[in-house]
């Protein structure tokens, strides 16, 4: 039986390393193309429900897949942000021309 990819994987680490390091090699294409290879090599996951697991948590691309899916992947810990912490991460997130979400919601 195929994996789904969650947080809470045994395999999360591996997906997640594996994730930044592609994005940090050819950055994010808005689209969910480097997740879907990364699953691919590590074989045994269920790519279509990982996918959908991944936008319920409002990971729409790559990038968001890191920042909304996994708060503790940049060293939140899963830890809440105040209302400054994310405006900030919002302001950054668009200079670096990507559009920030929270949860399943786009930020405009």
């Amino acid at each position: 039986m195929s994996e789904v990819l969650t947080p809470e994987s045994p395999r999360w680490n591996e997906f997640v390393d594996a994730l930044d390091q592609a994005g940090r090699a050819g950055g994010c294409h808005h689209d969910h193309r480097l997740a879907k290879r990364v699953m691919t090599e590590m074989g045994n996951i269920d790519i279509e429900e990982s996918l959908v697991f991944f936008e319920s948590r409002g990971g729409f691309c790559d990038c968001e897949i890191l920042i909304n899916v996994d708060p503790g992947f940049w060293g939140g810990a899963g830890k809440a942000m105040s209302k400054d912490e994310l405006s900030e991460a919002a302001a950054s997130a668009e200079a670096a021309g990507i559009e920030p979400v929270i949860g399943s919601k786009r930020i405009h």
